[in-house]
C-alpha cells in the first residue's frame, strides 16, 4: 500500500509513528504498545490475533481488532480507516 514498514528494532527516537499493528499475545508487543499509547495518545493501533479481545487490548483503544486468520482486503480496510483520521 506504498508505506514503510519499521521493526520495533529498528524505532530510533524522534521517529514520527503513523500506525502499529501488534500481536496482542505477544507480551513484548503489548508492553510496547501501552507504552506508546500513554506517549502517543492519538496513535492508530491495530491488533491482529488468533485471540479474542481482552481487557489488556481493549485499554489500547484499537482503531481495529482483526481474528486471524483474515484476508488481506480486512487488513487494507482497517490500515485505510485507521489512517484516514
Amino acid at each position: 500500500m506504498g508505506h514503510d514498514p519499521v521493526d520495533s528494532g529498528e524505532l530510533v527516537d524522534g521517529d514520527e509513528l503513523g500506525l502499529m499493528i501488534l500481536e496482542p499475545a505477544s507480551a513484548a508487543g503489548l508492553a510496547m504498545a501501552t507504552r506508546l499509547r500513554r506517549r502517543l495518545e492519538d496513535l492508530p493501533i491495530i491488533c491482529t490475533s488468533i485471540r479474542p479481545p481482552s481487557a489488556a487490548t481493549e485499554t489500547l483503544r484499537p482503531a481495529a481488532y482483526l481474528l486471524k486468520p483474515f484476508r488481506l482486503a480486512e487488513l487494507e480496510n482497517a490500515l485505510r480507516a485507521a489512517l484516514a483520521f
